[in-house]
């Protein structure tokens, strides 16, 4: 029975850690945009300003964070029937994991008193040695292969081919280089890094 508790501990403890990284990498994403207008030429690519791309950007993203924002009406871009249910998918998803990051901390709260009150912070510790190596790996593939990471991680999250945008109908695509989500998904792994390392931190401490 311990060494179930122990697993659902490590578990509670690694999703709290993916969803928290990607919430971080959702807020900062817009200086990473800025960084990435300059990067890529999208000022070129587009015919835009950079001014104009990042209130393009901010509408984007205020839509997807804000539940008070029902349409998404970017100031510079159409968008086909598609693309507009596609962005309503990732807002979906976008909430669910609010939801659960706050659920997921409560929980973590929770699980690290149980471990430091059962003393396990010794059996625990393979635990955590997983939890800092498997991102690792994942960065590996990333890097190597993001095509396929890429495909595959919509292939997992949408039950549709909408993510696929046709430039002609969807050009805010243009200004939305692939480059710019492999960025994000290098950030989230590293923010995943530091989450894991503070809270085994906290696990051990004085210990």
């Amino acid at each position: 029975m311990d060494i179930l508790k122990r697993i659902v501990s490590s578990f509670i403890i690694l999703l709290f850690a993916m969803c928290s990284s990607i919430t971080t990498v959702i807020f900062i994403s817009p200086f990473l945009y800025r960084l990435c207008i300059g990067w890529f030429n999208l000022t070129d690519i587009s015919g835009l300003t950079q001014a104009q791309l990042l209130e393009n950007y901010d509408t984007m993203l205020s839509y997807l964070v804000n539940p008070t924002v029902h349409d998404l009406n970017m100031p510079y871009f159409s968008m086909s029937e598609g693309g507009a249910q596609h962005f309503e998918e990732v807002k979906v998803l976008f909430f669910i994991s609010f939801i659960i990051l706050v659920i997921l901390f409560v929980l973590t709260i929770w699980v690290i008193s149980y471990i430091n009150k059962r003393n396990w912070q010794l059996v625990m510790a393979p635990h955590f040695t997983f939890k800092l190596a498997f991102p690792l790996i994942l960065l590996f593939f990333i890097v190597v292969a993001f095509d396929q990471v890429f495909i595959l991680f919509h292939q997992l999250l949408f039950n549709n081919d909408l993510w696929l945008f046709n430039p002609l109908e969807d050009p805010v695509i243009t200004v939305l280089p692939q480059e710019f989500f492999m960025m994000l998904f290098i950030i989230a792994l590293l923010v995943y890094e530091l989450i894991i390392l503070a809270i085994r931190k906290i696990v051990y401490w004085n210990k």
